[in-house]
């Protein structure tokens, strides 16, 4: 079994079913909710390898959904898609732009496999490197994510592997 997923994405139904495909067709186990009053609940109750967050889906309230994410997640890793928010309490692994691409997505999941089938961590389930490639084919949080410490207070883009 493939590495488990949930999805906190806006209300779209083509953004819904062309994620939870894309990511399917990798062998992800996808659960994808539009309220975050039922991510809050599966984060609670289920334990996940990777949370995929949608700026336009994450409440108004940011800091106290991080806050609460942070406790939460176990050793969930988390991708974003939209616009980073600042500082965050929850180390993000990649940013995704919109409008999505989802062949970018589906090539950041595909990076992350799974051999062990029957992992109970995203330690086990996730190699911590990409399979197969090297340091600097992959997203990392330190290439995408924004860090006022870091940045002095701007934020730093991500380069596409086209060179963009």
């Amino acid at each position: 079994m493939g590495p488990k997923v949930l999805a906190l994405i806006e209300n779209s139904i083509g953004v819904r079913l062309t994620l939870a495909a894309r990511l399917t067709d990798l062998g992800c186990r996808v659960t994808i909710v539009s309220a975050p009053e039922d991510f809050d609940g599966r984060l609670e109750r289920e334990t996940f390898d990777w949370i995929f967050l949608d700026e336009a889906a994450v409440p108004p309230h940011r800091r106290r959904f991080f806050v609460h994410l942070a406790h939460h997640r176990g050793e969930a890793r988390v991708v974003w898609c939209g616009k980073l928010p600042g500082e965050t309490p929850v180390r993000i692994e990649a940013v995704f732009a919109k409008p999505l691409r989802y062949a970018e997505i589906q090539r950041f999941f595909s990076y992350w496999t799974t051999d062990t089938g029957s992992a109970t961590s995203a330690r086990e389930a996730v190699p911590w490197k990409p399979v197969g490639r090297s340091k600097r084919d992959r997203h990392t949080a330190e290439e995408t994510r924004t860090s006022s410490a870091e940045s002095g207070g701007r934020e730093d883009t991500m380069k596409r592997e086209d060179g963009t």
